[in-house]
């Protein structure tokens, strides 16, 4: 049977113990250094991020303008369309029709493939800047 003068010997042992091992772990957290780094305001502050901004938004803005022109083509043929139904054949009125709807479906897919194109740019992007900050 254990006395309990042994039992305090054990526990304080014990914690000594467990003290001793944790300062290394301890000493290593401090030296170690945790930075958190913004990366949409790195784009919008640093010099490299605002360049890339730029660039990205002058290549996207030839896109969407080259897209809000094939949105107001279409308009254009859907009022043209209403205005002359009444005197169109329904067989022309049905081949307006379909060509309407192929380009809304081709400009639909022309803005998410360019919406996808942007994010994969912007990421991209991103991603060079906070290697180019990590080494900092």
């Amino acid at each position: 049977m254990k006395t309990p003068s042994e039992t305090t010997m054990r526990s304080w042992l014990l914690l000594v113990l467990l003290a001793a091992l944790s300062l290394p772990g301890f000493a290593a957290a401090q030296a170690m250094k945790i930075a958190v780094v913004d990366l949409n305001r790195a784009m919008n502050e640093v010099e490299e991020g605002k360049a890339a901004v730029a660039k990205l938004e002058k290549r996207f803005n030839q896109r969407r303008e080259e897209l809000a022109r094939k949105e107001k083509e279409i308009q254009e043929l859907r009022s043209d369309l209403e205005v002359k139904s009444a005197v169109l054949t329904e067989e022309a009125r049905k081949d307006r029709m379909t060509e309407i709807q192929e380009k809304a479906i081709a400009l639909q897919q022309a803005q998410f493939e360019a919406e996808q194109e942007m994010a994969g740019l912007r990421n991209q992007m991103q991603s060079e800047l906070a290697e180019k900050l990590q080494a900092v």
